[in-house]
């Protein structure tokens, strides 16, 4: 977990409760030395008591307003693997 990730999380302006909680959520889930976030959604539905189908809403709503995006992986698996990352990677100076 980067507790600078989630720092920055909850500075994000202009989101419903539901989309903080989620983007506070993938933040703790991020890797900090590698800087790599790709949980699944029922991953997150667990950690969040969100349903599966309500993660994926919040999920799409936070990509929609760019503060995060979304990489699709090809897995080995039969799943591809979403991963994540944050608006605040791009800004150049660290608060």
């Amino acid at each position: 977990m980067s507790w600078n990730d989630v720092r920055k999380a909850f500075k994000q302006k202009e989101l419903t409760p539901g989309e903080k909680y989620l983007l506070i959520s993938l933040a703790d889930c991020r890797n900090n030395g590698t800087k790599l976030c790709f949980p699944g959604s029922a991953f997150l539905a667990e950690k969040t008591n969100y349903s599966a189908r309500q993660v994926k809403r919040l999920i799409k709503s936070l990509h929609e307003k760019e503060i995060i995006s979304i990489t699709k992986k090809k897995t080995s698996g039969r799943f591809p693997s979403n991963h994540y990352s944050f608006v605040w990677d791009d800004e150049l100076e660290d608060e």
